[in-house]
């Protein structure tokens, strides 16, 4: 408990790398993606499909594509989003072509209106956020609201990442719940508590990664 506490203030404490490029592809490698276990994707995708029976969907920071994959197979049209270009060789070719590789620091507009043309009944975009930097919050944002047609299921961790201070930094901005709150509801996003609620109580039952459990925010706009 002690040696726990004592790693949380010294990450706290410890400057924040300046890189110039928080997004770096050789931290987004293919180790980030080659290993993920798809039946961990699929529990949680089968909350989405079982709380909200969407008819199209778009998980925003899609990894490997495997939400997106699963809910297409339930009749789902489903997309994803994805920057790193590593994620792609590990894509089910099922969900390849649906997934858009695109920036979220630079703005969506030209690209929404001309290719992606649709918003989105539910959209997903958990533990993204916190990868960029505070200065790209406003247009992350924006970008998110372009796609967004009734719900967005979010989530935006409050943790530094354990590699703090070094090349391997992941984590550039973390935020409490009651400042993602405010921001979100700056944008006009609704929180929905009862359905956070209800899709957090299911979520802690699975085994899923603990990054999901009782963070997930769900918002209507």
């Amino acid at each position: 408990m002690f040696k726990s506490i004592k790693r949380i203030i010294r990450n706290q404490m410890t400057p924040s790398i300046g890189k110039e490029n928080e997004f770096d592809q050789s931290v987004y490698d293919h180790e980030q993606f080659k290993h993920r276990d798809y039946n961990i994707y699929e529990k949680y995708a089968m909350v989405i499909f079982d709380i909200f029976k969407p008819l199209d969907f778009i998980d925003i920071g899609c990894a490997n594509g495997f939400i997106p994959n699963f809910l297409q197979s339930k009749g789902v049209d489903a997309y994803g989003i994805e920057g790193a270009d590593a994620a792609f060789d590990f894509m089910p070719n099922d969900i390849k072509s649906k997934v858009y590789k695109l920036d979220l620091r630079y703005s969506w507009d030209d690209i929404f209106y001309k290719d992606i043309k649709k918003k989105f009944e539910v959209v997903n975009f958990t533990e993204v956020a916190e990868h960029l930097k505070p200065e790209y919050e406003d247009i992350m944002i924006n970008n998110i609201k372009m796609l967004v047609g009734k719900f967005l299921v979010m989530s935006w961790s409050d943790q530094w990442c354990p590699f703090k201070g070094t090349e391997k930094q992941e984590h550039f901005n973390p935020r409490s719940k009651k400042y993602v709150l405010n921001k979100m509801s700056s944008f006009g996003f609704e929180y929905q508590k009862p359905l956070s609620d209800k899709f957090n109580n299911i979520i802690y039952r699975l085994e899923v990664y603990e990054h999901w459990k009782n963070s997930i925010l769900i918002f209507k706009l």
